[in-house]
């Protein structure tokens, strides 16, 4: 694989981060958990979950990888000009509502820090399928995302996103990719991989066009689709938000690993 085919993606190895770091993450997560348990537990068309998981009734469900073997997130951002597909297969209805996870992270020239894009904005894309790859687009979105902490994956804040979808997109076979538009330069949407799938993805990125693969740089993304919408009620987010910008450290370390390519 060359330099340029080492799609822009990251992850983060957990053991780069000082032991006090770790420790005040982990005491910051289950704060976290509590405050979102008793004050901001989101009810919705999805019912009460802690923000990590698909509703059982999902169309199509792949979870968010927490931090476990494979763990990788993605620039999907429209400034950035790569973006990730995850094909989607035997969906059997009009899908009516999305959910995904990721974060934002802006590159301070050693590596990558979280930055707050908070609501996001975000287009919403779905593509028949044409010889295992994305073909045509079937339906597009333009939505707002607020999105709401649900969690620490190494070190990071890990975010959840949802959007309803009117009028839902009929899609079989195909699919789906989530991208950034807020036009932020210096503030780029990281996608979540998901350890649910086949293992594989496609990216289109200004230097390659599409590429698809399997494996490391490519692993599934995280998505939720239902056939019916979302309407999340107001939540706690200032909570969420003060809590973390106070307890967790400054994140340091790089997002890229290494593997970090424009």
């Amino acid at each position: 694989m060359t330099a340029q085919e080492r799609i822009v993606g990251a992850f983060v190895d957990r053991a780069s981060r000082p032991r006090g770091a770790r420790a005040a993450g982990l005491v910051t997560a289950l704060a976290l958990a509590m405050l979102v348990s008793t004050v901001c537990n989101t009810v919705d068309a999805f019912g009460q979950d802690p923000g990590q998981t698909c509703p059982p009734e999902a169309l199509f469900s792949q979870p968010p990888n927490l931090g476990g073997e494979g763990w990788e997130i993605y620039v999907s951002d429209s400034v950035a000009g790569y973006f990730r597909y995850e094909a989607v297969r035997s969906i059997s209805a009009p899908v009516c509502g999305v959910r995904w996870w990721g974060l934002h992270a802006t590159d301070s020239g050693t590596g990558f820090v979280e930055c707050d894009d908070n609501p996001g904005s975000f287009r919403i894309t779905f593509y028949g399928d044409s010889q295992s790859r994305p073909g045509a687009v079937v339906c597009s979105y333009a939505v707002e995302a607020d999105g709401k902490a649900v969690g620490e994956v190494n070190g990071w804040v890990l975010y959840q996103y949802q959007a309803s979808l009117d009028p839902c997109c009929a899609l079989t076979d195909g699919w789906v990719s989530v991208m950034a538009t807020d036009g932020i330069p210096s503030c780029w949407f990281f996608w979540n991989s998901s350890p649910v799938g086949d293992d594989s993805a496609c990216q289109r990125n200004p230097i390659n066009g599409l590429v698809c693969g399997t494996g490391q740089h490519y692993r599934d993304l995280s998505l939720c689709l239902t056939d019916f919408p979302v309407s999340v009620k107001p939540s706690a987010w200032g909570a969420i938000k003060s809590l973390y910008r106070n307890s967790i450290p400054t994140t340091s370390a790089p997002l890229d690993g290494g593997v970090f390519d424009r």
